[in-house]
């Protein structure tokens, strides 16, 4: 009698990580983005998915990446994009999952795409998409940005960080430490 190994054994046998170049959760629309799935063996059999507010897609069937090996290229990211990533197994088997939100304004809260887990240091940053003067040609005027966060956050916590400008206001909520 032949046996067979069932699926929860199976994809602890062939685990799957996704991620993401550059390493963040938002994005500008029509920037470039690499998502990558890192397979322990043979990728063979992994395809990268996505379930946005249009549906679950094949990635790179459907025609929104271009795939090179293990990773998939979109270079022109947009609003409709926004949703959620992952690597999937002909078995059912699955990676981690990353969000992804493309933004239409000139300014993102650069976060990164993981999950951050509790004692993590992580580096967050405003990013100002530079504009180009048709006249000059020269990058316009970057100004200085702050970043705010709340004092004293607990797990598990959401808050909101801003980016402030004289001129512009961003925010975007994100998820504090995770509780594990």
């Amino acid at each position: 009698m032949e046996q067979r190994m069932d699926i929860p054994s199976l994809c602890l046998l062939m685990s799957a990580t996704l991620s993401i170049h550059p390493d963040r959760s938002q994005f500008y629309r029509y920037e470039t983005l690499t998502l990558n799935c890192a397979v322990s063996g043979n990728f063979s059999g992994w395809t990268l998915r996505r379930n946005t507010s249009s549906g679950t897609f094949l990635s790179s069937e459907d025609g929104w990446c271009r795939q090179n090996g293990s990773s998939c290229i979109n270079p022109s990211t947009f609003t409709s994009d926004n949703g959620v990533f992952w690597c999937e197994s002909d078995e059912g088997c699955r990676s981690n999952v990353l969000s992804i939100t493309v933004n239409v304004g000139v300014v993102i809260v650069e976060i990164p795409a993981r999950p951050v887990a509790e004692g993590d240091r992580v580096t967050v940053r405003c990013s100002h998409k530079e504009s180009w003067s048709s006249a000059s040609r020269r990058p316009a005027h970057r100004p200085s940005w702050h970043v705010s966060a709340p004092a004293g956050v607990q797990r598990p916590a959401v808050y909101l960080l801003h980016c402030h400008h004289d001129s512009v206001r961003d925010q975007v909520p994100t998820v504090g430490p995770s509780s594990s």
